[in-house]
């Protein structure tokens, strides 16, 4: 009788466990806790049960039971202090007010982690969906000790309309467990929504947090300087950043941060921080996700954050270390204690800062931003000049093979070889070089011969139809190394060793890509009446430092340039030089280590030799656009930057009948930048010449002024209306 009581009395528990767990636990977690009732809607719960269960690893009715406590006060908390601000401020309701209450698509407890006296400033990043490299670099830079530190963080989506995209999100949160995905369409419109919904998440999920740091995925943050001064007393009262006042709307219908006259009356701003970085305290961030539905929304995100501060009567403090963009420092200068966040410093960057080592008795922050050029000298005062870098003893060797070569430059002594940088893909272009300004030198010229020299191509096919181009013109050079914009001095150096021993019959070798423009007769003639220059001449920059954009082409670190300067060089595109320079060239440059830059590079080994380079005004790697019969002029014997296209055009237009001073003068177009903006233009200009309406400089700026761009703007309104 006893073994059935027993076995009784389990079943009778067990049938209440199960009712417990089937009945009365999914009704309590599908409330969704905590929900507040804004009117006759619903806000959508930021914190759920899916996460309280994952995070907390909850396993037992008693934990689950403590938790829906904890948020139940919790939520009650949040009714009152939402009944004080409004009391306070007077505020009832608002007519047409957008209510920031956005479903939370993807979730996290990251804050469930710490314990609620060790989470000093939780950093919510606002990120765009498409950005992943953003957020790896983040992760693998400022956030990599995030462990050691009171911070936590979380990044801010908003959805897309690309379901691959969704599903890779979905997949990186799963991985990092570090987004946060709202339902509104991820937008520069709706950064506003962002801020906003980030706020209500930091306050339902991250209360015990003293601050909150917002910032865009493109900023910089030295979090051991801000939360040293986090730590100190006073930080701020209610919110920081970079303080705008007075502040006015901008009006222009084209500008993207147009605000309309409907959106916004007033002629100024209140004073707010700027958008990219910012800093408040999480009560600041709960009376901001209170206010923010009873006002009219303004799409410009941190104008209606200032909005929220002055209907709070709150105060916004200006804190200069919350940089803007003022131009790329040397990379110590953003670990500095004058550097909290700063703007706009790509993901390249981040690995750089990250990794460099710091001398912490140097002095970074002692520079100016105005002066770009003089930046990295004035911040890094160790470096020395160009003059102290080492040479070595044949240290460099960059001879390759030879895959192709033609002997053109037999039969006799001639004026000027010309070496066509070409790239094995560019079969376009040098099919249009051969069909116009070296069109008359194909042959055996007593003059003027060429090749188009590069090196191997990734693709078996097109190294096969590089061969099949080769048996039909006979006019490529072309090495066995692979054919890369960072392998352009090993191009270089092969291509001028293949001349100082193949080449001996020229005087005068003209090194250019396959992108310039030559007037091969005004060259010719110059070399042969009074030649401008005694060693090398070109587009030449005497007193060129190296770019630290890491954004740049150009980018060169300190550890691969550890220099402020550059020796005199002539510009990559074209120059000119004598044969017997090339061999002094080819001798010095075994003992100077490689450099990316070729034409820095044959400044180098120029410089050793003590060798002048001379700037010659009619090499031009950049100017504003000029007419087709300015390029055959005696004004311009390189161009740099000449499409196909017009390249046939400037080769076709015969300028024999035109006026020879209007075209030796040359007259840039004022009112214009580029090729396609002048081509209507030419057009127009050409017919009028015809009809013998211009005939001096005079004339075609009065006919620019007063005719045709008038008629240009005429035209261009009526397609506009049309359409």
């Amino acid at each position: 009788m006893a073994i059935t009581e027993k076995h009784l009395l389990r079943l009778i528990l067990g049938f209440l466990v199960l009712q417990w767990l089937c009945i009365i636990l999914p009704t309590l977690l599908e409330t969704r806790v905590p929900t507040e009732i804004v009117g006759n809607q619903n806000l959508i719960v930021l914190v759920d049960k899916e996460n309280i269960i994952k995070e907390r690893k909850v396993d037992d009715k008693d934990t689950i039971i403590a938790i829906v406590d904890e948020y139940l006060q919790h939520h009650e908390k949040r009714n009152v202090r939402k009944a004080e601000v409004l009391n306070r401020l007077g505020i009832t309701d608002c007519i047409g007010c957008k209510k920031f209450d956005f479903n939370t698509l993807l979730n996290t407890g990251r804050c469930l982690y710490m314990p609620s006296n060790k989470l000093q400033i939780l950093i919510l990043i606002m990120s765009k969906p498409t950005n992943v490299l953003q957020r790896k670099t983040i992760r693998n830079t400022y956030l990599t000790d995030l462990q050691k530190k009171p911070l936590n963080y979380v990044f801010v989506l908003g959805k897309t309309d690309d379901p691959r995209m969704e599903e890779n999100i979905k997949k990186e949160s799963d991985f990092y467990n570090d987004i946060v995905k709202f339902d509104f369409f991820d937008s520069y419109e709706n950064l506003t929504i962002k801020s906003v919904m980030a706020f209500k998440w930091a306050v339902w999920n991250c209360e015990h947090a003293r601050f909150v740091l917002k910032v865009d995925d493109d900023v910089w943050i030295n979090t051991g300087a801000l939360l040293r001064a986090s730590e100190s007393s006073p930080f701020i009262s209610y919110i920081g950043g970079f303080r705008y006042n007075d502040a006015e709307p901008v009006r222009k219908t084209h500008h993207k941060h147009f605000v309309s006259e409907q959106e916004y009356q007033s002629e100024k701003f209140p004073p707010y921080c700027n958008g990219p970085s910012y800093i408040m305290t999480i009560q600041t961030a709960e009376d901001i996700s209170i206010v923010a539905d009873y006002l009219p929304f303004l799409h410009m995100e941190d104008v209606f954050i200032g909005l929220c501060i002055q209907t709070l009567n709150y105060t916004v403090t200006h804190n200069p270390k919350f940089h803007k963009f003022e131009g790329y420092r040397h990379a110590c200068y953003y670990k500095s204690d004058d550097v909290f966040t700063y703007h706009q410093i790509p993901p390249l960057f981040f690995n750089i800062i990250q990794r460099i080592k710091c001398n912490e008795r140097q002095n970074f922050t002692r520079i100016s931003p105005v002066d770009r050029s003089q930046q990295y000298q004035l911040i890094n005062k160790n470096l020395t000049d160009f003059s102290k870098r080492p040479k070595c003893d044949k240290c460099f060797n960059f001879q390759h093979s030879v895959l192709i070569s033609n002997n053109v430059c037999d039969l006799g002594v001639f004026h000027l070889f010309v070496l066509v940088f070409s790239s094995a893909t560019n079969l376009n272009r040098r099919l249009t070089i051969r069909n116009t300004y070296l069109k008359p030198f194909r042959r055996q010229n007593p003059h003027l011969r060429f090749l188009f020299i590069m090196g191997n191509s990734n693709e078996a096919r097109v190294n096969t139809m590089v061969k099949e181009e080769n048996k039909q013109f006979h006019d490529i050079l072309k090495f066995n190394f692979t054919d890369t914009y960072l392998n352009l001095t090993l191009k270089t150096l092969n291509g001028f060793n293949w001349i100082s021993r193949k080449c001996r019959n020229a005087r005068y070798v003209l090194k250019i890509d396959d992108d310039v423009w030559l007037n091969a007769p005004g060259l010719l003639k110059s070399l042969q009446t009074n030649v401008p220059f005694q060693h090398i001449g070109g587009e030449c920059h005497f007193k060129g430092q190296p770019i630290r954009n890491p954004a740049s082409k150009y980018y060169l670190s300190p550890e691969n340039y550890p220099y402020y300067n550059f020796p005199a060089f002539c510009a990559g595109p074209s120059y000119i030089l004598r044969r017997n320079v090339i061999n002094d060239i080819m001798q010095i440059s075994r003992d100077v280590p490689f450099f990316q830059l070729e034409d820095v590079y044959i400044g180098m080994c120029l410089y050793y030799l003590g060798y002048k380079v001379t700037f010659l005004p009619t090499f031009n790697t950049y100017t504003k656009f000029q007419f087709h019969c300015w390029f055959k002029s005696d004004k311009i014997q390189t161009f740099h930057s000449v499409s196909s296209n017009f390249m046939t055009q400037i080769w076709r237009t015969d300028c024999s009948k035109y006026s020879h001073e209007l075209w030796k003068q040359g007259f840039h177009g004022k009112n214009f930048d580029t090729f396609q903006k002048f081509r209507p233009f030419d057009s127009e200009f050409r017919k009028d010449i015809n009809r013998e309406k211009i005939n001096s400089i005079e004339s075609v700026r009065k006919y620019i002024q007063h005719e045709l761009v008038p008629k240009i703007r005429n035209d261009y309104h009526q397609k506009t209306n049309s359409t």
